[in-house]
């Protein structure tokens, strides 16, 4: 998910749906640093996209996949 870093308001994004929810840049890294301790590959800061992406994207076609991507980043 998106992180609290200064690139949404460098990319002048930060009014897209793609952005309007912002992880804390300290508690990801956190996270992440934990899970390279465990020896885990592939990490999520948040269960919902652990679930979107492990269980429900790979059953919806790739056009509508794209559409949705680009309508949560484009301005409004």
């Amino acid at each position: 998910g998106a992180v609290d870093t200064g690139f949404a308001k460098t990319a002048d994004v930060e009014k897209t749906s793609g952005f309007n929810r912002l992880a804390n840049a300290r508690q990801v890294a956190q996270m992440g640093y934990e899970a390279m301790l465990r020896g885990d590959l592939v990490a999520f800061n948040q269960f919902r996209h652990k679930f979107l992406l492990e269980w429900v994207l790979p059953f919806v076609p790739r056009r509508l996949v794209l559409k949705i991507s680009r309508q949560m980043m484009e301005k409004s």
